[in-house]
Parts: structure tokens; sequence; C-alpha cells
């Protein structure tokens, strides 16, 4: 577990191909987790960060995951080429964001986030959004 990191829990942002695995990340002062470029995310928990849950660089695949109760963004896409699928999203201050075209995001579930579940730039590659007992998902 990674917690209580006074900013960052992880934080690679000028990292290339890391990857990341059956983590937690919680109550972090800043965000959960930031991959770096062309990196793996998979089935990790982020949770209870003050800003982000994941706070993801190009090319990156985020995948398998749970945001939740982040104060900022539980998914926050920040360039182009990553891939963001089978996620879920909850009770965050916007779900999933995505800042610049390009990505792909499929299969992801969003409920209960306070502004948004979604805010999607447009030209990326998004599934449908379909509501199911009240769980949008994309």
């Amino acid at each position: 577990m990674v917690s209580r990191f006074n900013s960052y829990g992880i934080d690679c942002l000028n990292v290339y191909v890391g990857y990341f695995d059956h983590l937690i990340l919680s109550q972090n002062n800043y965000v959960g987790l930031a991959p770096g470029r062309r990196g793996m995310v998979q089935d990790c928990l982020a949770f209870s960060n003050s800003l982000d849950g994941f706070y993801v660089a190009s090319g990156t695949t985020i995948k398998n995951c749970i945001a939740s109760e982040n104060n900022g963004t539980g998914i926050h896409v920040l360039e182009s080429g990553s891939t963001i699928e089978k996620n879920q999203v909850i009770h965050n201050g916007i779900g999933l964001k995505v800042d610049l075209s390009g990505n792909l995001i499929v299969l992801n579930s969003s409920t209960q986030n306070v502004t948004n579940q979604y805010s999607i730039a447009p030209n990326n590659m998004a599934g449908p959004v379909v509501s199911e007992n009240s769980n949008p998902l994309i």
C-alpha cells in the first residue's frame, strides 16, 4: 500500500514503459499514481487521494482499475494515445476526464461522481454511454 505521502503516491511522469500491478494508493496529498508514458496499469485501486486517483500521460493503458472517493478526478488522461478499459470510477469529483484527442475509452463504468461522470474531449474513440440500473457505462 502506498499511503499518506505528502505529494504523489507514486510519481513516474518522466518514466517510460513502467508496469504497475495490484497497487493500493490511498490518502496521498496530491495524486495516487502518475504512471508516466507508454506504461501499463492494471488491477490497481486508488482512493481518497487529495486530487486525482490516476494521472495518465501518453500511450498508457489503464485496465481493470478502481478509482474511488478522490477529490479531483478518478482517472485523468492528460495526453493522447492511451487506452482506458474496464475500469470503475465511483464517487470522485469527476469520474473520467480526457483532456486531448486520440485515446480509446471502452467498457468503463462511472457512478455517483460529484460534478460529471465523464468529461471527454472531442475526437477520442469512446464506446457509447449506456445506462443500466443508473450505472452509466462507456
